[in-house]
């Protein structure tokens, strides 16, 4: 079995939404870690516990202070497999919707084909390419590399 991500997050009604993505064998609990923290960047939910393998930090329970966090979206990140190009869907719960005016030279937010997608250009999905692309396992047992995200309810 792959080394496994598990990011749990609560709306601004307390409901707990979850979201697990395989990793490499040679991920680290380290870049896991690394992995929780790109998710908090674009999450507007309170987080509620991250767990890798046997390493785990604890759910407190606590309800998202901001009623931007509805349980009802997630941003789906399009990861296409190395070696089929098959793409498989991953997801961010709770997207953070006032990251659109969060103060970078790149808005996080842009309208692509009429859905609203995650910047490119942005440091914060920079990052998040960086940390997915390195770590992530498609159910192949391949690599990957993130293409897009975007929000949907």
């Amino acid at each position: 079995m792959a080394n496994q991500f598990i990011g749990r997050y609560r709306d601004f009604d307390n409901d707990a939404k979850q979201s697990s993505v395989d990793l490499i064998p040679a991920a680290t609990v380290t870049e896991a870690a690394q992995l929780g923290v790109n998710f908090n960047a674009w999450s507007a939910g309170q987080e509620g516990g991250q767990y890798f393998k046997d390493e785990i930090q604890s759910d407190a329970g606590t309800a998202a202070a901001s009623p931007e966090a509805q349980g009802a979206l997630r941003i789906v990140l399009e990861m296409v497999d190395d070696v089929s190009s098959r793409v498989y869907k991953e997801f961010i719960p709770i997207p953070s919707l006032s990251k659109a005016d969060d103060g970078g030279t790149n808005p996080a937010w842009i309208v692509s084909g009429g859905l609203t997608t995650m910047n490119p250009a942005h440091a914060d999905y920079i990052s998040l390419k960086s940390v997915m692309d390195a770590n992530w396992q498609s159910p192949e047992g391949n690599t990957g590399e993130l293409s897009r995200g975007y929000i949907e309810e």
